[in-house]
């Protein structure tokens, strides 16, 4: 669910806006058409309505990957203390979620800045960035501390073990997002433009791919987190950890 909610808040209020912010950018530019001449007020509304859509797209996406933070967090303690033989409440796990996620949601944005640069750097760094970078969710959660650089060297110290995994797991989640993407394009099609259309219809079906696609890509998640999690755990047992020092570490 915390996947699924933030997702479905982040789909619905790109449709809303993006149809909102498209209806007005052709209104003023089709009234600038018939007027012949340029409408400085209408032109001024016109460049605003991308600016507010642009506005209203990073709000979303900072809100939407905050609870995800959450989700994040609170799926970990609740795996990880059931796994110890430990009972777990859901109020329990989320107020978990919620107590870390500043502190995993802030190194996700330098994580995602990290990436970004890498792949400016021509693409390759990026790649091996994120691989290296991709246990920082859990390094910070069981041990604190700069994650990037931790999960930087546990993976340098087993790279053959920890590649082959981590590499499977990315493999399996990409050629499922592919095929989600597939049917978000295919229900799209049938739509009649989906999101990029302001017409009942099409916007309707824009909203029932987005939801569909979704659902979808739960597993997906779920399997990426499972992969994840486990790479990591199975280099502290290497290190003599056992799940129950795992479950005290977490608090």
């Amino acid at each position: 669910m915390s996947h699924l909610l933030p997702g479905l808040v982040l789909n619905v209020g790109l449709l809303v806006a993006l149809a909102g912010t498209s209806d007005l950018y052709l209104q003023r530019a089709s009234a600038a058409s018939a007027g012949g001449g340029i409408d400085m007020q209408g032109l001024g509304s016109t460049i605003g309505a991308p600016a507010a859509f642009f506005l209203i797209m990073v709000v979303l996406f900072i809100v939407v990957y905050y609870l995800q933070s959450v989700g994040y967090a609170a799926a970990t303690y609740s795996v990880t203390r059931r796994a110890g033989g430990v009972p777990v409440t859901v109020g329990e796990a989320l107020s978990y979620g919620l107590r870390r996620s500043p502190g995993l949601f802030g190194w996700t944005i330098l994580f995602g800045l990290g990436i970004g640069l890498g792949f400016l750097a021509c693409v390759l760094p990026g790649i091996y960035l994120f691989i290296a970078w991709a246990m920082f969710g859990p390094v910070l959660l069981f041990e604190g501390g700069n994650p990037l650089a931790r999960s930087f060297r546990i993976f340098n110290g087993n790279r053959g073990q920890v590649l082959g995994r981590l590499a499977m797991t990315y493999l399996l989640v990409v050629a499922g997002g592919l095929v989600t993407s597939a049917v978000q394009f295919t229900l799209q099609a049938i739509g009649g433009g989906g999101i990029m259309s302001t017409q009942a219809l099409p916007l309707a079906f824009g909203l029932a791919s987005a939801v569909i696609t979704l659902v979808l890509s739960v597993p997906i998640a779920i399997f990426q987190f499972g992969g994840v999690l486990l790479t990591y755990t199975e280099q502290r047992g290497i290190d003599g950890v056992d799940t129950r020092q795992l479950v005290a570490e977490l608090g």
